[in-house]
Parts: C-alpha cells; structure tokens; sequence
C-alpha cells in the first residue's frame, strides 16, 4: 500500500451520491477523510465546492464556512477549492469544480507529492487525470456512492470503492 495519499473531493459530486442514497447528503468530511487515507500519511487533500453567496442565503453561506473551517482544521495539509456558482433557472450549477479536481491530481502527480491519488467523484471528466496518474507512475484509486460510476474512470483506476448507504452511515455530518 502506498505511503503517502493525496485525496481530491468533488464535493457537489459526493454530496449528490450521498444524498441520492441516504436522502441527506451532508457527511462527515474529516473522518471520511481519514478513513479514505486507511493509515497512509495525508500528504493533500482538496475538497472542492461551489462558493456560496452570503447576499443569496446567509445561513447556508454561514454553514459552508463552518464547514470548511472544520475541513481545514482537522484534515492533513486541507485545501479547499472554491468554484463558482452560476443560477440556472430555480437551481445553481457549479462550474469549475470537475477542473479543479483534475488540476490539483495532475499537479500533485507531476510533483511526486504522493504515492496515490484518491478521487472522490464518479465523474468520467476525471479519466484522463486519472490517466496521466498512472503515467507518472502512481496509482490513481477511485471512490464514489453506487450509482454515479462512469465507466471511463473505472477503467483508468487501480482500484474503484463504491459506497452504499450502510457504507456511509460511520460518517454522520457533524455541524
């Protein structure tokens, strides 16, 4: 098992499997985190996320902070990564989160940050990271819920953790 472990969060994607499963997405990062890691040294960790707007709902923008301060608190060498969000139609959509997550992996990779790379999304937009990853002679491992898998990341990783509802309840969302 590798050493050292950079873990990158897609966090609309996580929360999106969580809360498609066990009807609340919210999770307890941290502890996600470390038990992602399985005893190897968190040598990064990105989790990223659209950036809320206080003017739009100031008690969800004041959650996201609390979150985040947890995050950066209690995780290894934590980074967040914020995105934009942009109103379409009644809901929002995060831009930037998917290149975010492929940027920090090909960039920890090619600076032999780690030993293995850990994407937390399904997203097959992250195959070709995962590709350079394994190129750079590191193993790219996958996690997601069940049900978000696409078949291009699968294919690229050296190994794929899918998480069911049983799965997920050691991480209750801690506010």
């Amino acid at each position: 098992m590798a050493a050292r472990v950079g873990i990158f969060i897609d966090g609309p994607n996580l929360y999106g499997g969580a809360r498609r499963l066990t009807g609340d997405g919210r999770l307890d990062i941290p502890a996600l985190v470390s038990w992602i890691a399985a005893g190897r040294g968190i040598a990064e960790a990105s989790f990223w996320t659209g950036q809320l707007d206080q003017s739009v709902n100031p008690a969800a923008y004041a959650g996201q902070r609390r979150l985040f301060a947890r995050i950066e608190r209690d995780v290894p060498n934590a980074r967040i990564g914020r995105a934009t969000l942009k109103q379409r139609g009644r809901g929002w959509v995060e831009k930037g989160v998917g290149v975010g997550v492929a940027m920090d992996l090909v960039l920890g990779a090619a600076d032999d940050r780690w030993d293995a790379g850990v994407v937390v999304s399904g997203d097959g937009d992250l195959a070709r990271s995962g590709s350079f990853v394994r190129a750079a002679g590191k193993r790219f491992e996958v996690l997601c819920c069940r049900g978000s898998l696409s078949d291009l990341l699968r294919r690229e990783a050296d190994l794929v953790t899918q998480l069911g509802r049983a799965d997920l309840e050691p991480f209750p969302y801690v506010p």
